[in-house]
């Protein structure tokens, strides 16, 4: 009986494609240790009262407007990464990592102080609008943007991760391909698999390899085409017809008999990968 997939301490995680940064950040903001994390720093600032919220607000008051104020930032911080990832691309070391959280909190420094600008005017009346003032509330909110990424980071790199499934079907993949099955295309008497090291015909059908295939690990989408539901990056349709663009860049057309189907199934994939 096949157990699933096993769990590992996660890989060293660079160098990192920038899809794949952009969708464990997009996973991570959603798992709810995130955001119990997020409100437990809320609440540790609230006891330490910094930039003389201590002396200023009474403690009830003092833990919603830190509370409040970590998960807007917390997401304008994601935000800010998702962005700042897209300009700067695929990251090779961990001078990149620093680089781009450096970027995004910065670049948060204009929306977040705006956000502790309101809190400071609801929590705090009477502190005037000055543009000195402003400055230095965007010098603090970048450096709170700095420490929530760098911990959104460091979650979403130590979260474990499922180790790639196997089935009798991988034992057909030649040596040259071994990598992550992305997706199986019939040719005639042959299958063409394509995987993370590349692609290649095998002598083998494609009704033969969805019998050995984990139903799991993916679904038929067309006659011919078979894909893996880690492998999607996207889905977009294009002249009449629906095509999945698969983390390699290809396009796997789907056929409108699996279109149904498909749709239901795509939120399920983004969320487990």
């Amino acid at each position: 009986m096949n157990a699933g997939p096993a769990v590992t301490a996660a890989k060293p995680p660079l160098p990192m494609r920038r899809e794949d940064f952009v969708a464990g950040m997009l996973r991570t903001v959603r798992h709810p240790v995130t955001l119990l994390s997020t409100i437990a720093a809320g609440a540790l600032l609230a006891l330490l009262g910094p930039f003389g919220t201590y002396d200023r607000i009474e403690m009830p008051l003092r833990l919603v407007y830190w509370v409040l104020l970590c998960l807007f930032n917390g997401a304008l911080a994601v935000g800010c990464l998702v962005v700042a990832a897209r300009f700067i691309g695929d990251l090779e070391s961990w001078q990149d990592l620093t680089v781009l959280v450096l970027v995004a909190s910065l670049a948060n420094a204009v929306p977040g102080g705006i956000v502790a600008a309101v809190a400071n005017d609801v929590f705090l009346p009477g502190d005037p609008w000055q543009a000195a003032a402003l400055v230095a509330l965007g010098l603090r909110v970048a450096l709170l943007t700095a420490v929530l990424s760098s911990a959104v980071i460091t979650v979403a790199m130590l979260r474990p991760r499922p180790e790639p499934p196997s089935d009798a079907f991988d034992r057909r993949i030649p040596e040259p391909l071994a990598g992550e099955l992305l997706a199986l295309s019939s040719e005639d008497h042959y299958l063409r698999v394509h995987t993370t090291a590349g692609q290649g015909l095998i002598l083998c059908s494609l009704a033969t390899a969805l019998e050995e295939l984990s139903p799991s690990r993916g679904r038929r989408v067309h006659r011919s085409h078979w894909v893996a539901a880690s492998a999607v990056r996207s889905a977009h349709r294009r002249d009449g017809q629906w095509r999945l663009e698969l983390r390699s860049g290809e396009e796997i057309p789907v056929s409108r008999a699996h279109v149904a189907a498909l749709q239901k199934a795509l939120p399920l994939w983004y969320q487990a990968y």
